[in-house]
């Protein structure tokens, strides 16, 4: 989506770089059989997830701020 929106709007490196971090937990997470052995839990840690939820915090922040700069010029 952030590769979509860089179509649009300048999106910084970083942001993009979180973005593929988080892609890289999409498939084996949400399903069991993406190894051959084990399941998902056995394979991330805390600090995975809290790396996770920072990450995901981090573009939260950025497309809030890009949207209340998007209002504010339609505003003006």
């Amino acid at each position: 989506m952030l590769g979509e929106l860089g179509r649009m709007v300048q999106v910084p490196i970083d942001i993009m770089d979180l973005g593929k971090f988080l892609d890289k937990f999409y498939v084996p997470t949400r399903y069991v059989d993406a190894w051959s052995e084990d399941v998902p839990y056995e394979y991330f840690t805390r600090n995975d997830a809290e790396m996770a939820i920072k990450a995901a915090e981090r573009i939260i922040t950025f497309i809030e701020d890009l949207w209340r700069g998007l209002l504010s010029g339609v505003r003006s």
